[in-house]
């Protein structure tokens, strides 16, 4: 599975990023954050995660806390190429060929959730830091799911909460809780608005009907041909029926299968034909 960061410009808020290191050790290892700000740059798109400045081991293992920095301080003189966007919710086949730490079978929690959990733990964690038990990737993975785990080295930690020892921390639990408990109520809330309006039947008993347009800014739509899919721009104002392109019409149908995730069905009007899509 292809997780490689190619534009900085599409890191979106929530993401889980890790950046390979390849020569500071005997072993490869990646270091992992979560986009807190988006941005067109290394220096304009910030990242929390757990990391020190120092270069002594010793050192920045004693120093590392969850702060804010710039994506460029998150790379840290490593090479831009090596970033990788963490997959969540992937297929058997996906996690089995993918590098260890890029990849989940589990579900991502929605973005408002993960930037909660964020500031929750934003200035916690000085001395805390242990490789085996409480690392970066243990701590970015409990931001995108509430468990702690770090598949690097396929061990969770003691605690359901990063740095929970701390009483600054111990005594805001409750409230971080029902903050997530109304994030997510909300937007179940708008994710069943969004059903009930794909699966809206008009007074006749009819669906509405649905035309796929390309999301960028051209007047492109889905045509279905036989076997295949084509982007056809539409001219919806030729009259030249030589030149006309109509797009492929649909019925849509939606259902909430998730906090995160909603499956959208197309039926095409014509020909009954079913696709899946979930968002």
């Amino acid at each position: 599975m292809n997780t490689a960061v190619y534009d900085v410009s599409t890191l979106q808020l929530g993401d889980q990023v890790c950046i390979w290191d390849f020569g500071r050790w005997p072993i490869s290892y990646s270091h992992h954050g979560i986009v807190y700000e988006r941005g067109t740059s290394l220096q304009t798109v910030k990242v929390a995660h757990t990391w020190s400045p120092l270069s002594n081991f010793a050192e920045a293992q004693a120093d590392s806390y969850f702060r804010l920095t710039t994506l460029e301080q998150f790379l840290d003189g490593r090479q831009f190429k090596h970033l990788r966007r963490v997959q969540y919710n992937s297929s058997i086949l996906g996690d089995a060929i993918s590098k260890l730490g890029e990849v989940h079978r589990s579900a991502s929690d929605i973005p408002p959730v993960v930037i909660a959990r964020c500031k929750f733990l934003l200035g916690a964690g000085r001395g805390h830091f242990n490789i085996l038990s409480l690392n970066c990737e243990h701590v970015a993975y409990w931001c995108k799911t509430g468990r702690l785990f770090a598949k690097q080295i396929f061990t969770t930690s003691p605690t359901e909460v990063p740095y929970i020892r701390q009483r600054s921390l111990s005594c805001k639990v409750d409230a971080l809780f029902a903050t997530m408990h109304e994030l997510k109520e909300r937007y179940r809330i708008q994710c069943m608005a969004l059903c009930s309006r794909l699966n809206d039947i008009d007074e006749g008993g009819s669906r509405k009907r649905i035309y796929i347009k390309a999301k960028d800014r051209s007047n492109r739509y889905l045509q279905v041909r036989g076997e295949h899919v084509y982007l056809v721009e539409c001219d919806f104002e030729e009259t030249n029926p030589l030149l006309q392109q109509f797009p492929t019409p649909f019925y849509a149908f939606a259902e909430h299968t998730d906090v995160n995730v909603v499956k959208v069905s197309f039926r095409e009007v014509v020909t009954g034909r079913m696709v899946q899509y979930c968002i």
